[in-house]
This record gives C-alpha cells, sequence and structure tokens, in this order.
C-alpha cells in the first residue's frame, strides 16, 4: 500500500487533483516537480514540507531555492532534479504526471528503484512502452509493481476509484 509519493508535475491539473487526494488519504510527498511554475510549487512546498522540491527550468529552481531557504526543503533543477525525485528512497509510489517525453528517463529511474507507478502520462507509453514494460517486467522480481497506469484522457476517477478501495481494503 502506497505510503508516500514523490509526485513529478504537480503544478498540472493531475498533480493538484493528486496532491488534494494524498491530503485526504493521509499520504506522506516526499518530493514535488514542476516546469517553470515557481509561485504555485512554493505554495504546494509549503503545504506538503517534501524533503525534495523540482523546477524543471534551472532559472526557476534559482528563484524557488531562493523562497524555500530555511525551510530544511532541497531544491534542484533539470532532468537530475526529476530522476532524484523519482529515486527517492522514502517514495513507495512515483505518480508521473509531466508533460511529454520529459517523464520517461524518471518513469525508468522510478521503476529500477522498485517503485509503484502512477503513469498519468500516455507520451512515456507513446515514446517508449515498450522498453517501459520490458524493465517493468524484468525487475518484478525484485518487486517493481507498475499497480496503475492512468491515461490522462479519461483515467483519473479509475485511479481514485483505485485508491479508495485500496485504503478501505487496508483499514
Amino acid at each position: 500500500m502506497t505510503k508516500t509519493i514523490a509526485l513529478l508535475g504537480a503544478t498540472g491539473s493531475i498533480g493538484r487533483q493528486t496532491l488534494e487526494v494524498a491530503g485526504e488519504l493521509g499520504l506522506r510527498v516526499a518530493a514535488l516537480t514542476a516546469n517553470t511554475q515557481v509561485d504555485l510549487l512554493e505554495q504546494q512546498a509549503r503545504q506538503y514540507m517534501p524533503r525534495l522540491a523540482v523546477l524543471y527550468d534551472e532559472n526557476a529552481a534559482l528563484a524557488l531555492k531562493k523562497r524555500l531557504r530555511g525551510t530544511g526543503i532541497e531544491v534542484m533543477a533539470g532532468e537530475e532534479g526529476l530522476l532524484a525525485a523519482a529515486a527517492m528512497t522514502e517514495a513507495d509510489t512515483v505518480v508521473t504526471a509531466v508533460m511529454g517525453s520529459v517523464g520517461l528517463r524518471p518513469t525508468l529511474a522510478a521503476i529500477q528503484k522498485g517503485k509503484r507507478i502512477a503513469l498519468a502520462n500516455k507520451e512515456t507509453l507513446v515514446c517508449a512502452g515498450e522498453l517501459v514494460m520490458d524493465v517493468g517486467t524484468m525487475l518484478d522480481g525484485k518487486k517493481a509493481v507498475k499497480e496503475k497506469l492512468i491515461d490522462q484522457l479519461g483515467g483519473i476517477s479509475d485511479a481514485l476509484d483505485w485508491l479508495y478501495r485500496e485504503i478501505e481494503r487496508a483499514e
């Protein structure tokens, strides 16, 4: 069962909805990432207090780092930051809700670290679906579990239903 998430793409609509659900379910947020939205990511970071906040844009990351000084939240930039968020020891589930193919390498890194994957990014599967599935299958013996693949064109309600069923089953 998911206890702690790393959320790649926190400022988009799926990311914002994921944070609402995480809050309702009492899930801890270990990492938040976004592209350039300094104001919103700062607000989310102050609310959820992740260990890591990442902005893909380096200038935006520098601005966020200044704003979060003294909070204990590490700030990183670019693909390096996304990879660090996806591979965090604390997170047992990685929600990939970033746009485009930028989510591919972090998703593979999360699978290689044995994380559960909640994929809300169809481009990752369009670009390299066979590779993603093959890596997950090869690592299945190491408990790399792809529990839920979410298609952003309509699967979010299925994912929320799944999350609620998981919580009810655990109670």
